[in-house]
């Protein structure tokens, strides 16, 4: 009784296949779920405009909140598509109906207590001979949870820079060829103005890009910016746990930190290259765009 622990490369390929439909269907893009409480009253322009961490940090959490929503009715519409279509999983179901004696069971006597061991039982029987579906499964959420961290953070730094007037090119929306052309590589999210902007003159542009956690990917910037020839990049972060060595490190090589505002105060008030994005949003782009005026002027 019961499936082989490692799914066969053709069955693999199905059920990752599934798994990738089954989540285009019930998963949405982020600009969905961001859009959604922008416009549902929970947070207004002006709010935005007061304190940006209310959408970057405040509604982060209630986006992920969305989303976990949407991926628990994708969990439960996928493995009911499994047990109820699929040949394995349906042989395996009755083999454990025979085992256990419970097909011909009269499910109306006994106690309740016995009743619910006997579903107890078989549920656990059952789920045991899915595992290496259920592994998979638990492996591509994980993965999407990852993935999603990041482009949700760089989705709600551009509704922000929406929110404030700020013009800017995305590498999400132009794609990396219209970034390669301007020399930039794919560590670069975003460029204020434009790319137009930088192309004519890199040192009155704003470069940005996004990392949810520091930890040693700052380096992969600090590789951009050697590889590029970016004079100087805005690195914006989430990350609680910045040390003072790593920030001596960044400014090092002109990567000026942008973090919450908590941290700011607490940690980094006296140094020059980290700031936060209050500061960031409402104070250092709206002087920069001063210098933009032929470049921004379409956008704003």
């Amino acid at each position: 009784m019961g499936l082989e622990t490692i799914l066969s490369e053709d069955e693999k390929k199905w059920w990752k296949a599934t798994i990738k439909a089954f989540r285009k269907k019930h998963v949405k893009n982020d600009d969905f779920y961001i859009q959604r409480r922008l416009t549902d009253g929970s947070l207004s322009k002006e709010q935005i405009r007061a304190n940006v961490e209310s959408l970057l940090v405040d509604a982060r959490e209630l986006i992920y909140r969305d989303y976990s929503v949407d991926e628990a009715e994708l969990n439960r519409s996928l493995m009911t598509h499994l047990f109820t279509l699929r040949e394995g999983p349906l042989k395996l179901l009755d083999d454990i109906l025979e085992e256990l004696n419970l097909a011909d069971r009269d499910w109306g006597t006994g106690t309740y207590d016995a009743r619910k061991m006997q579903i107890a039982e078989l549920a656990g029987n059952y789920a045991g001979g899915l595992f290496a579906y259920i592994y998979e499964l638990s492996l591509s959420n994980t993965q999407s949870r990852r993935s999603r961290a990041g482009q949700t953070f760089e989705a709600l730094l551009e509704a922000g820079l929406d929110v404030f007037g700020v013009p800017f090119d995305s590498q999400g929306k132009l794609g990396k060829a219209n970034f390669q052309k301007g020399g930039l590589g794919k560590k670069v999210d975003l460029v204020v103005p434009n790319i137009e902007g930088y192309i004519h003159s890199r040192t009155k542009c704003a470069i940005v890009t996004a990392k949810t956690t520091l930890r040693e990917r700052w380096q992969e910037v600090v590789e951009e910016l050697q590889r590029s020839g970016v004079p100087h990049i805005y690195l914006a972060t989430l990350d609680d746990s910045i040390a003072l060595d790593k920030v001596a490190t960044v400014r090092q090589h002109n990567i000026t930190l942008v973090v919450k505002k908590s941290v700011w105060e607490a940690k980094f008030k006296d140094e020059g290259s980290v700031e936060h994005f209050q500061h960031f949003y409402s104070k250092t782009l709206p002087h920069l765009l001063e210098v933009w005026p032929d470049y921004a002027k379409e956008k704003i």
